[in-house]
C-alpha cells in the first residue's frame, strides 16, 4: 500500500540527499525510500543486516553533512529575515497537491518554517538587496529540509548501531524519537469541524463559569478572508512562474526542494516575482475585516493581539537541534508595518483546541481545566449514546470499593447486549518537555493520563470478575447493576483532550515502559477522533466490529501502524490487514528461516494512505458543507459494507443474538458469495471455499450448523483458518447462519478465558499493584503536567506547598468543587490535604476515592465557623459520616460527643437525665445509697447510654454523670 501523497515530496527530497552521498548504506536507504514511495514491501522490512563498518561510515558522512548544512543555514539567515522565509514557505507549500487547491491544511513546509523560526535572529528588516533576500529565504527553506532529513537519518542509524539488531533493540528510545518527530505541526492534529465544535462547547462552558473566553465565531471569518487572498496570490505566482522559470515551476508544483543541487541562484525576474507575491501575503487589518460585522471586528482584534509573535521568543535554538521550541505554535500571527501575516494558518483550522490550551496555560486557568475535564467526559458519553441508542448508559456512576469509606467514580458505562464499554476520560495535555522528546517526562505524563485511565477501568473490571456484580449509582440517583454472568467482555475507551498521535498504535512501547500492562489493548483516542468514529461507525455492530478488528492487529507488535486514522481507514476501505500479512508470511517463509533471521522478529508495515484514500474525501466534503451552512444529512459517510450486507448482518444478529458471530461478519471484506451461480451443496456434503485465511462453508437446507462443524473437512478448516463462515443455500440464495474464530485467530479460545483476559486487560499480576502503589505516592516527584497544574494554582494565589500537594494527589478539580463564597482556595486546599487526607489514610484508600462529598466537607466547615465543633475533630466527624451518609452531620457530631464543650455537655446532661428517668432512679436519693449500690447505679446508667447512643463520647458521659450524681438534683449542669 502506497504512502500518502503529502509525504511523497519529502520522500523524494530524502532520496535526493541520500542518493548524492557516497556511503553504500546511503544508497540502500535511498532505494528503500523509492520502494516505499509507491508500494510497501511484500515481505518483512528486515533483511540481511548491513556490516557494522558500513553503518559507521554512513553515520560519519551524515554527521559531516549535517555540520556543513547547519553552517550554511546560519550564513543564509544573516542575509534574510524570518518574515521572508515564512512568506516563501507559504507561497511554495500552502496549496494541497492532491486537491489542487489552496487550503487551510498544514503547509508542506510547516516543519521547516517552525525550525527557521527557532533559529532566526529577527522577524523583519531591510538588509541586503531584494534579490539576495529572496535567494537567501529560498535557500534557508532548502537547507532546513536537508537538516531535517540528515537529523532523522543519523538518529535512526545511531539507534541501529546501539541496538543488537533485533526489533526490540531498535525500539529502545523509540518513545523519545517518535515524540520528537511528532510534536511539531507537520500535520493538523484534528479534523476542522470536530475541533471547532469541541472548542465552541468548551468555550460556552467556560463562559458560563464567568471566565472571559475569546470568541471562536471570529475564526471562520478570519480564515475565509486570509485564504481568499492567499489563493489569488499563490495561483497567480504559479501561473507567472511557469513563464519565468520552468525548472523552478516543476519543483514548486511537486513540493520538492532538493532535486536542485548546490546553492540556488534565482533569476532576477524570479526573485522579483517571489518578493512581490510574498509581500501580498501580508494582509492589512481592513482587508482582514472584509465582510465582518462590527461585533466580530472587536473579537478578531482580540485574537490578533493575543497571538502576535514576540520577537524575544525567536532564535532560541542556539545549537540548531532537531528538537526545539517553536514560537509559531503559540503565536502564529506576525505583525508587520504593512499588516498581518498568519504564518501557520492550520493552527486555527486544525489545532484550535490545542491553541486555546496554550492560551489558558499562560493565565490562572483553573476554571478552564475544570471545564475541559467535564466537557471531555460528557462529550464522550453523548457520542456513544448516539451510536448505542438502545443501550443502558450511565455517566459519572459511583460504586463502593473494597475498603470502608471507599467510593470510586467511573466516567461512563455503556451496556449493550453482552458487552460493556468502560469510559475513562483524561483531559491532561502532554507537557512541552514531553513533546520535545524527553522520554522520562513523557512516561510520567502518559502514566498520569493514559495509564491512570486504564488503571481506573481495570479496577472496576477486576472487581466485577471477583465479586460477580457491581452496583453503580449515578448523580441523579439512578442505579444499574453490572452482572458478570450477563457480560461476555468489556472494552476500555480512554478519550483524551490531547492528540498523542501514532504513539498510541505502538502499544508495545507502552507495555515496555510499564504505562500499560503487557498485552492490554484499550482504545485511546482524542475526543475529536471519537467524534469521527461515531459518524462513520454509526451502528453498534459496526462500532464493536471495528474494536475487534483493531485489537487483532495491535495485538501483534510486529505490525507497524501509523496511527488510529490509518486503522480506521483500512477498516472502512474493506482491507483485511491480517489476511494480507498472513499471505506475506507464507511467501517469505524461506527468507525467515535463514541464519540472519534466527531469533529476530519480522516487522510488517501497513501503508499510510488508507485515511487519505477512504476517509479524507468525505471529511473534506462534509467540513466544507457544514462551514458553508449546508445540511450534511444526505452525505453518506464511507462504510465498510454496502447497505444490503449490513442489513443481512443486522437480521442475523436480531434472530440469533450472537454478537461475536455478527462482529466477524461485519469485519470481513465483501466475499464472493453473491455470485450469480452460488454453490449447490447436498445434505451432508457442504461446499467449501477458501479466501485468504477465511473458510466459507455453504450447506444445504436440512443440515444444522452443529452437524456441519463436526464434518472432517470443516474440522480441518477450523484448525487452519482464522475465520469460518457458515452459509445456508436456500432458493439459490446464500444466508448467514454462523461465523466463528478458527485456531489461527489471535484470540482463539476466548470462551475459556477469564473475563479480564477476554476484555484485553493484559497481564496485570505485577502491573496493577505496582501502579496502585505509585499512583498516589506522596514521595513521587511532580511530573511535568502536574508541575504545570501547580504553577497555575500558584498564580491563582495558592501557597507553593499546598499547590504541590494538590497537584501531586490529583485533587485540583475536587479542591475547586469545594471553593465557594465562604471557602477560599487556600482553605479548600488545606482542608483536603490535612483533614480529608487524614481520613483517607486511616481508611486505607486514595483521597480521590474517599466517599466524602464537597457538601459534607462544607457542612463540617460551617460547624467550625459557628463554633459548634473544634477544627481538630473534623477527621473524626468525617470518618463517622462515611458510615452514616444519610444522617445530619450536626446530629452525628452531637451523638459522638464532638460538639464544642458548652453545647456538648448540655446534650450529654439531657441524655443522662433521660436515662435516669427510664431506669426509675431519682438523683436526689443517690446519696442515701451505699457505695456498692452507687457503683451499680452508675454502671446501669452508663450501660443504658452506651446501648442507646453508641456514638456518644463515653469518657465525657462518665465524667458528667459522676458530677451530676454527686451534686444531687441541684446539679443542673456539670461544674454547677
Amino acid at each position: 500500500m502506497a504512502i500518502q501523497a503529502q509525504d511523497l515530496p519529502y520522500s523524494q527530497d530524502a532520496q535526493a540527499v541520500l542518493g548524492r552521498m557516497k556511503s553504500p548504506q546511503a544508497k540502500v536507504s535511498a532505494g528503500s525510500l523509492r520502494n516505499y514511495a509507491f508500494e510497501a514491501p511484500d515481505g518483512p522490512i528486515r533483511g540481511e543486516n548491513p556490516p557494522a563498518q558500513e553503518m559507521a561510515d554512513f553515520v560519519a558522512e551524515l554527521g559531516s553533512l549535517l555540520n556543513s548544512t547547519t553552517r550554511d543555514l546560519r550564513q543564509e539567515l544573516e542575509a534574510t529575515t524570518l518574515l521572508d522565509c515564512l512568506t516563501v514557505g507559504i507561497l511554495l507549500g500552502q496549496d494541497d497537491k492532491a486537491l489542487r487547491m489552496v487550503t487551510g491544511s498544514p503547509n508542506t513546509f510547516t516543519y521547516e518554517m517552525e525550525f527557521l523560526a527557532s533559529l532566526s535572529p529577527r522577524i523583519e528588516g531591510d538588509r541586503r538587496t531584494k534579490r539576495r533576500q529572496a535567494e537567501a529565504a529560498f535557500n534557508c527553506l532548502r537547507l532546513a529540509r536537508q537538516h531535517r532529513i540528515l537529523s532523522e537519518n543519523i538518529g535512526l542509524a545511531k539507534r541501529y548501531i546501539d541496538s543488537d539488531g533485533t526489533l526490540a533493540g531498535m525500539h529502545k528510545g523509540a518513545l523519545r524519537t517518535q515524540l520528537a518527530v511528532e510534536w511539531v505541526s507537520v500535520r493538523g492534529s484534528f479534523d476542522t469541524r470536530y475541533d471547532w465544535a469541541y472548542s465552541r462547547r468548551l468555550a460556552d462552558r467556560i463562559t458560563k463559569r464567568g471566565v472571559h473566553h475569546p470568541s471562536i465565531d471570529a475564526i471562520p471569518a478570519l480564515l475565509h478572508n486570509v485564504m481568499h487572498q492567499w489563493a489569488r496570490v499563490i495561483n497567480r505566482f504559479q501561473s507567472e512562474l511557469a513563464d519565468v522559470d520552468g525548472q523552478l515551476y516543476l519543483t514548486v508544483r511537486q513540493h520538492t526542494l532538493l532535486d536542485l543541487p548546490g546553492h540556488v541562484r534565482l533569476k532576477r525576474r524570479t526573485s522579483s516575482l517571489l518578493m512581490k507575491c510574498c509581500q501580498r501575503l501580508i494582509i492589512g487589518f481592513e482587508d482582514l475585516l472584509a465582510g465582518v460585522s462590527p461585533l466580530d471586528a472587536g473579537k478578531l482584534s482580540e485574537w490578533l493581539d493575543l497571538l502576535t509573535l514576540d520577537s524575544a521568543n525567536i532564535g532560541k535554538n542556539v545549537d540548531a537541534g532537531d528538537v526545539f521550541d517553536s514560537p509559531l505554535t503559540a503565536a502564529p500571527v506576525i505583525a508587520t508595518r504593512r499588516g498581518y501575516l498568519i504564518s501557520l494558518v492550520h493552527i486555527f483550522s486544525t489545532e484550535l483546541s490545542r491553541l486555546l490550551e496554550r492560551i489558558f496555560a499562560r493565565a490562572p486557568g483553573l476554571h478552564y481545566y475544570r471545564a475541559r475535564g467535564e466537557e471531555l467526559e460528557e462529550s464522550a458519553v453523548a457520542l456513544l449514546r448516539t451510536v448505542f441508542s438502545d443501550s443502558t448508559i450511565m455517566h459519572s456512576g459511583k460504586y463502593p470499593g473494597d475498603r470502608p469509606g471507599e467510593l470510586i467514580e467511573v466516567d461512563g458505562i455503556v451496556l449493550w447486549h453482552d458487552v460493556a464499554i468502560v469510559i475513562e476520560g483524561k483531559g491532561g495535555y502532554l507537557s512541552a518537555r514531553s513533546r520535545r522528546g524527553d522520554e522520562a517526562s513523557a512516561i510520567g505524563d502518559y502514566r498520569d493520563t493514559v495509564g491512570d485511565g486504564f488503571f481506573q477501568a481495570s479496577r472496576l473490571l477486576q472487581k466485577l470478575e471477583r465479586d460477580g456484580n457491581v452496583d453503580l449509582t449515578g448523580k441523579s440517583g439512578g442505579k444499574i447493576t453490572l452482572d458478570c454472568r450477563a457480560i461476555r467482555r468489556a472494552y476500555v475507551l480512554i478519550p483524551t483532550a490531547d492528540q498523542f498521535g501514532g504513539i498510541l498504535t505502538s502499544l508495545d512501547l507502552f507495555w515496555r515502559a510499564e504505562i500499560l500492562p503487557p498485552g492490554s489493548i484499550p482504545l485511546i483516542v482524542s475526543i475529536q477522533e471519537l467524534n469521527l468514529m461515531a459518524d462513520i461507525l454509526c451502528t453498534p455492530l459496526e462500532f464493536i466490529a471495528y474494536l475487534d478488528y483493531r485489537e487483532q492487529i495491535l495485538a501483534n507488535p510486529a505490525i507497524h501502524v501509523a496511527d488510529e486514522g490509518e486503522l480506521l481507514g483500512n477498516f472502512v476501505g474493506g482491507n483485511d490487514v491480517l489476511a494480507e500479512i498472513h499471505a506475506k508470511v507464507g511467501s517469505f517463509s524461506y527468507e525467515q528461516s535463514r541464519p540472519e533471521w534466527r531469533n529476530r522478529q519480522a516487522a510488517y508495515f501497513i501503508g499510510t494512505d488508507a485515511q487519505q484514500t477512504y476517509l479524507n474525501p468525505w471529511i473534506i466534503r462534509s467540513t466544507q458543507m457544514e462551514l458553508a451552512g449546508v445540511d450534511t444529512t444526505g452525505l453518506e459517510p464511507p462504510r465498510r459494507h454496502g447497505a444490503a450486507h449490513r442489513a443481512e448482518v443486522e437480521r442475523h444478529f436480531v434472530v440469533h443474538k450472537d454478537l461475536p458471530a455478527a462482529s466477524i461478519l461485519m469485519q470481513l471484506p465483501d466475499l464472493p458469495w453473491r455470485a450469480e451461480t452460488p454453490p449447490r451443496p447436498r445434505r451432508g456434503y457442504p461446499a467449501i471455499a477458501v479466501l485468504a485465511d477465511t473458510c466459507l462453508v455453504g450447506f444445504a437446507v436440512g443440515d444444522k450448523v452443529a452437524q456441519v462443524r463436526r464434518l472432517p473437512r470443516v474440522s480441518l478448516a477450523r484448525t487452519r483458518m482464522r475465520h469460518i463462515v457458515y452459509l445456508q443455500v436456500k432458493d439459490g440464495q446464500l444466508h448467514f447462519r454462523h461465523a466463528e474464530a478458527g485456531r489461527e485467530h489471535p484470540f482463539f479460545g476466548d470462551a475459556n478465558k477469564q473475563f479480564t483476559d477476554r476484555s484485553r486487560l493484559g497481564d496485570q499480576s505485577m502491573w496493577f499493584p505496582d501502579f496502585a502503589r505509585r499512583r498516589h505516592g506522596s514521595h513521587r516527584a511532580l511530573t511535568d503536567v502536574q508541575a504545570e497544574e501547580r504553577d497555575t494554582l500558584i498564580r491563582a494565589g495558592l501557597p507553593h506547598s499546598l499547590a504541590a500537594g494538590v497537584s501531586r494527589l490529583g485533587l485540583v478539580n475536587r479542591v475547586l468543587d469545594l471553593v465557594d463564597d465562604d471557602i477560599s482556595l487556600s482553605q479548600a486546599a488545606d482542608t483536603y490535604l490535612t483533614y480529608v487526607r487524614n481520613v483517607a489514610d486511616a481508611a486505607g484508600v486514595a483521597v480521590t476515592d474517599l466517599s466524602v462529598t464537597p457538601e459534607l466537607i462544607k457542612e463540617s466547615l460551617r460547624l467550625v465557623r459557628r463554633s459548634e465543633i473544634d477544627r481538630g475533630v473534623i477527621p473524626e466527624l468525617l470518618r463517622i459520616a462515611i458510615h452514616e451518609p444519610d444522617s445530619s452531620l450536626e446530629l452525628l457530631a452531637q451523638n459522638a460527643g464532638l460538639l464544642a464543650a458548652t453545647t456538648n455537655d448540655v446534650i450529654i446532661m439531657a441524655s443522662i437525665e433521660s436515662a435516669l428517668k427510664n431506669l426509675g432512679i431519682a438523683s436526689e436519693e443517690f446519696e442515701l445509697l451505699t457505695s456498692k449500690q452507687q457503683k451499680k447505679v452508675r454502671n446501669r446508667v452508663l450501660g443504658h447510654l452506651r446501648a442507646s447512643s453508641q456514638t456518644l463520647n463515653m469518657a465525657s458521659v462518665a465524667r458528667i454523670l459522676e458530677v451530676h450524681l454527686s451534686s444531687g438534683s441541684d446539679a443542673a449542669a456539670p461544674g454547677g
